[in-house]
This record gives structure tokens, sequence and C-alpha cells, in this order.
């Protein structure tokens, strides 16, 4: 009975030694008084620019502007040239062939003709 007892009790009596002993280094090993943290806050808010409108300028200075850079027709020749530019391309003239638009997937997946 007695080594049965023995073999309780020595797993228990072996961890209370070694918390005794974490104990007694860690109380050594502690600074006296630890170091003051120094926090600092930068808030985003301090950067806040508040938004200003930009300078109106005079309308006739304005209607001038629009005028010497060619007005609504500078915009439609621009536009105009670029559809130009649109239909010149091989690839946006040519339509897919009339058999492959028919199979229903341009022609990827036709059936092989059996002889």
């Amino acid at each position: 009975m007695t080594t049965q007892r023995t073999f309780f009790l020595l797993p228990w009596a072996t961890a209370l030694a070694l918390l005794v002993a974490a104990l007694s280094v860690s109380a050594q090993d502690a600074p006296a008084a630890p170091a003051a943290i120094v926090l600092s806050h930068d808030s985003v808010l301090s950067r806040y620019k508040r938004f200003e409108d930009p300078p109106v300028l005079p309308w006739r200075e304005a209607n001038d502007t629009v005028g010497r850079i060619g007005g609504w027709k500078a915009y439609s020749k621009e536009k105009a040239a670029g559809t130009a530019a649109q239909k010149a391309t091989p690839e946006a003239a040519a339509p897919p062939s009339a058999t492959a638009a028919q199979s229903g997937h341009l022609g990827h997946h036709t059936p092989k003709s059996t002889p």
C-alpha cells in the first residue's frame, strides 16, 4: 500500500517542486520598476483640408475659351473620328460566318459529320 501511495504522490511532489523553483527564479529576475511607456496619437483629422470651391471664371471668358478650342463641334469631330477608326478594323467589319452562328456556339462545338 505504501508503494502505491508513493507513486500517486510522486508526480504531485515533482510538480510542486518545479513550481516553487520557477517562482523563486522569476521573482529574482523581475526588474524593480518597469520603464514608463510613452504613447502618442496623431489624428487623421489634424491634416484635414477643408474643401474650397474652384475660382469661378467670368462667363464671357469661359465662352471665349470654349470657342477657341472649337466648341461642341470639336467634341463631335473627335467622336466621329473614333467611330470611323472602329469601323476600319477588320474584326469589327467581318461578321462571323452564318454556319457558325447557326450552331449556337459560334462554331466552337460543331458536331463532326459521320460518313
